[in-house]
């Protein structure tokens, strides 16, 4: 699964972040992402869902989001 990992420092408002550094740069070498692409998000210990990218500069990229799915249960197994 390839999420984007959302920080509460990146939120400027409930629905909309902007994101710099080597998540931008990931986005624009490896995904390769224009404006109006959508991409699967999720807030660090909270929800996942979509993210629109509604801007692209050389040092930072904007995306209007909608965070509405829970995280996978998470399942942890002992090793004997």
């Amino acid at each position: 699964m390839n999420l984007l990992l959302l920080e509460d420092s990146d939120f400027t408002d409930e629905q909309h972040v902007r994101l710099s550094g080597r998540r931008l740069t990931h986005m624009l070498e490896i995904q390769q992402v224009a404006v109006g692409d959508t991409l699967r998000v999720g807030r660090i210990n909270g929800l996942m869902g979509q993210g629109e990218v509604s801007a692209l500069a050389a040092d930072h990229a904007e995306l209007r989001i909608q965070l509405d799915t829970p995280p996978p249960a998470y399942h942890h197994t002992a090793h004997i």
